[in-house]
């Protein structure tokens, strides 16, 4: 098994304090059975505290989220109260791993970091150039193309760039279909109905933001969209993949010309769409 990266890996790390969105708010913290048994034998105020914030439901450890939805070990300056105390290796393993991600596709796993957080994003628009990869095992440096010809997944996804189509009725239909997933909060459900609403208001601005925009960096994002999903073709098949990351990214423009921000245009993009299975295989489907 051949173990791909982005080359922008090496760069990750958490933010921390620093982080705006933090991962350990707004999020259910499972609890692998392995940390469950760590956490029974550790001594302290700590460990009975730890203990004491697990709950169970059929089988499945989570920690018991504060009524804001924070995790319960979760500093008021963004540091977790159990790296603090007992280091890295006492934290379970979704808060080991998240954001990173994992896919097989034949003697491939392709890894890489949800663009949920809002390191990934910045590391993925730091750049205009074609995203690069680099394998585990050797440290060989191939390019997205190539990428691609490994996999064998042909040239219509070799050959594809990305080319917004903006006109009115495609940015309608991109938004019905956003509108049509199960929303993660109500501030995405209002801010789905005030685009609908307006969205012939907003046509001009976005295609005066698109017109600005570096189209390199676009065709970035594309690719890692793309990337990220590339296991999912056998069932759904390229074209859908294709149409899927055009839509995203055409989404992804529409809410940067509204708010100004584009890593946060694609950051909350993602945590709506792609921690939720059903929310990307509903929009693969539509596609």
């Amino acid at each position: 098994m051949i173990t791909i990266w982005p080359a922008f890996y090496e760069s990750f790390a958490c933010k921390a304090e620093d982080c705006r969105h933090s991962c350990c708010k707004g999020w259910e913290i499972d609890i692998d059975y392995a940390s469950v048994a760590l956490y029974q034998g550790l001594d302290g105020k700590l460990g009975n505290e730890i203990r004491n914030s697990i709950s169970t439901e059929s089988g499945v450890y989570s920690f018991r989220l504060t009524e804001d939805e924070r995790c319960p070990f979760l500093r008021q300056d963004g540091l977790c109260r159990i790296i603090l105390e007992y280091g890295d290796d006492y934290i379970c393993d979704i808060c080991a791993m998240h954001p990173r991600f994992f896919s097989i596709i034949g003697d491939f796993e392709l890894a890489g970091f949800g663009l949920s957080c809002e390191k990934s994003c910045e590391l993925l628009l730091e750049s205009v150039e074609e995203l690069s990869f680099e394998l585990e095992e050797t440290g060989k440096r191939i390019s997205f193309g190539e990428l691609i010809d490994e996999l064998g997944l042909g040239d219509s996804m070799l050959s594809d760039t990305f080319e917004a189509e903006l006109e009115p009725d495609y940015l309608k239909r991109i938004i019905n279909s956003l509108a049509d997933t199960e929303p993660i909060d109500d501030a995405w459900t209002n801010h789905i109905e005030f685009l609908k609403v307006n969205i012939d208001k907003l046509y001009k601005k976005t295609a005066d933001f698109y017109s600005r925009c570096d189209k390199r960096q676009l065709n970035r994002l594309y690719q890692y969209i793309l990337y990220r999903h590339m296991q999912r073709i056998e069932e759904y098949g390229i074209d859908s993949l294709l149409s899927f990351a055009r839509g995203a990214v055409t989404f992804i423009i529409i809410e940067a010309a509204v708010s100004g921000n584009m890593e946060e245009s694609i950051r909350r993009w993602s945590e709506q769409i792609e921690y939720s299975v059903e929310n990307t295989e509903k929009l693969l489907i539509a596609e």
